[in-house]
């Protein structure tokens, strides 16, 4: 057919009759019109994971965009669900983009747990680094913080991990940043940077005390490391509970464990579409819950 929206109702079609192959893709991603070359390669997703992901990818890899906004946001949005490979075609694509935010968030939105690599792979700077720091420490799986913190290459990314470990709880990879902080290895602008973003993320509000059994050595040292001030030293102290070592346990009772996975349902059914999976809402819609 001549008629671009023709093209576009047999791609979800064949995709629908489970018949989208590496073929049916090329043939899409080769339209003059650029509104059917995204929608090809958005049905493209749908064969990520299968037999044909690599064949699929290869085609893809393909795809110009010709400066079509459209194409690209589209590549960005489904390269990610590709493995490995597809981050380090996607890190290609978006790596000249730092100020097209809806172009980094398409990217970040749609990589399937691969963010770590997707991090390693842009280059130093970019801003869709420091909002993968974010999804990162909120994920908080160890492998990938370890991977995390092997990529970081600039005080500014030293200092957003160290404030999102705090804000998100999560001790052990603040002690983590304060082990890095105490090493001779790491450099002044680098311990620097871990106590202020430390010391950051104890301003949120509601910010209550991390739980630790006993104080971090380098908080306990009469002389801090080069590029540590006293005060901040000080500062960083205020922001654990010593003696403590455990997390609050609220859900003490079997009826309150049921209690709390009916809650999560509805929130994923009901709630989760206007104030999102973070509980910040959106703005005009949907008010925030955290901290309400």
């Amino acid at each position: 057919s001549k008629d671009p929206l023709a093209k576009i109702h047999a791609l979800w079609t064949l995709e629908g009759l489970q018949a989208i192959s590496p073929e049916v893709i090329a043939s899409g991603t080769s339209a003059e019109d650029p509104r059917v070359v995204a929608e090809a390669v958005r049905v493209a997703e749908t064969v990520a994971g299968s037999d044909a992901s690599d064949q699929v990818l290869d085609v893809l890899k393909n795809v110009t965009h010709d400066g079509n906004v459209h194409v690209k946001r589209q590549l960005a949005s489904t390269l990610g669900q590709f493995g490995p490979a597809g981050v380090k075609q996607l890190a290609e694509l978006i790596k000249d983009d730092s100020k097209d935010k809806l172009l980094i968030d398409l990217a970040i939105s749609g990589t399937a747990d691969e963010e770590a690599n997707l991090f390693a792979a842009l280059p130093e700077g970019h801003a869709a680094r420091n909002l993968l720091i974010e999804v990162l420490v909120k994920r908080n799986q160890g492998d990938e913080i370890e991977k995390l913190l092997a990529s970081l290459s600039s005080s500014s990314e030293f200092k957003a991990v160290a404030k999102s470990a705090v804000t998100n709880r999560r001790t052990p990879l603040v002690i983590s940043l304060l082990d890095l902080a105490a090493v001779d290895s790491t450099d002044k602008g680098s311990r620097e940077a871990i106590i202020k973003g430390l010391i950051d993320g104890g301003k949120k509000k509601g910010f209550k005390k991390l739980p630790v059994k006993e104080m971090h050595p380098l908080l306990a040292m009469e002389k801090a490391p080069d590029g540590i001030s006293s005060a901040g030293v000080k500062d960083v102290t205020k922001l654990f509970d010593l003696g403590s070592g455990e997390e609050v346990v609220y859900l003490k009772t079997e009826a309150d464990k049921e209690q709390y996975k009916l809650g999560e349902t509805h929130y994923q059914r009901i709630c989760l579409g206007c104030h999102q999976i973070h509980g910040k809402g959106q703005q005009f819609l949907a008010p925030p819950l955290v901290d309400s």
